[in-house]
């Protein structure tokens, strides 16, 4: 139950603010380790790396996860 209120804390912020790996697993109920090997394969969600960070726009994990369910 915890990871959910964490993880609506971290989407009700803003479809435009960036979240890392960690957050967007909690985002997404995806393994930061599932998030690591998509990126690797060019799959998943949508990521831009910043210098050596990876990062996620919060609106664009809430677009994959509506994709996947419908």
């Amino acid at each position: 139950m915890e990871v959910e209120e964490e993880a609506t804390v971290v989407v009700a912020a803003a479809k435009e603010d960036w979240v890392d790996t960690h957050q967007a697993s909690k985002i997404t109920g995806f393994t930061y380790g599932t998030l690591r090997t998509w990126r690797c394969q060019k799959k998943g969600p949508p990521f831009s790396k910043v210098g050596s960070a990876i990062r996620y726009k919060v609106g664009d994990l809430q677009d994959y996860m509506e994709d996947r369910i419908c």
